[in-house]
């Protein structure tokens, strides 16, 4: 888990295991992370080369012998506020040579959680606090845990922008949604479009295949339709 944090903040595979190994172990030569890490000397060599260069790791020589130590996880966080800044600092000019007209009909594919999270994000812009973001969820048999791990990350995405969320299921998924908390939900025993989601005027669908794919539409003319039977299903459910 830990790992899959530091590396969607931008750490490779090997930087997040060999930056963790460290903090484990404090200061150590390189051939004990190698050992305990598993991962190649080479592997091993290149991550701290990196992770020194990002700050993160320093060494000190004894005799002729590196010994390496991990800086503070503190600076992670600094580091990423920086980069934050940084982005922050080049919003407007990015978002001046988009050419992309808001009004007119796009589709886009996102692939893998991520992809997923990023399709949110996506699906998210331009709310404003009491918006409404509507869904129709999984069918019971794809709310896998690992599934319903990703959705409870979107969640906490959702209240950070403090809109209104809806959302119809069908009833076999009552085992599995009935304590869920993070937005109004009703059953129904209609069968209904599987993982659709819909706020203002964007629509998006997920396929839970092995690789998640989100297709995201933006259009006024299609969001509005797909309202209309969302309101009915919520209108005749429970």
């Amino acid at each position: 888990m830990k790992e899959n944090v530091l590396q969607e903040i931008g750490f490779s595979k090997s930087e997040s295991k060999v930056y963790l190994e460290l903090l484990r172990l404090g200061k150590t030569k390189s051939g004990r992370i190698i050992k305990v890490s598993g991962l190649q000397s080479s592997v091993v060599h290149n991550a701290l080369n990196t992770l020194i260069e990002k700050g993160f790791v320093t060494f000190i020589l004894e005799g002729k012998i590196k010994h390496y130590r991990a800086l503070s996880p503190k600076l992670i966080q600094k580091y990423i506020e920086a980069k934050k800044k940084e982005f922050t600092r080049i919003l407007p000019e990015l978002e001046s040579l988009q050419k992309e007209n808001s009004e007119a009909t796009t589709a886009k594919v996102y692939k893998g959680y991520k992809g997923l999270y990023a399709a949110t994000l996506d699906l998210l812009e331009d709310t404003k606090k009491g918006d409404e973001y509507k869904y129709f969820a999984l069918k019971e048999s794809l709310l896998t845990e690992e599934a319903l791990n990703f959705f409870k990350k979107v969640d906490i995405l959702k209240k950070e922008y403090k809109i209104k969320v809806r959302g119809i299921a069908e009833n076999d998924a009552k085992g599995k949604l009935r304590d869920y908390k993070a937005s109004k939900i009703k059953f129904t025993s209609w069968k209904i479009p599987s993982a659709m989601n819909l706020c203002k005027n964007k629509i998006m669908f997920i396929s839970m295949t092995e690789k998640p794919t989100a297709v995201l539409i933006r259009s006024k003319e299609i969001a509005s339709k797909y309202n209309q039977l969302w309101d009915y299903f919520w209108k005749e459910s429970e």
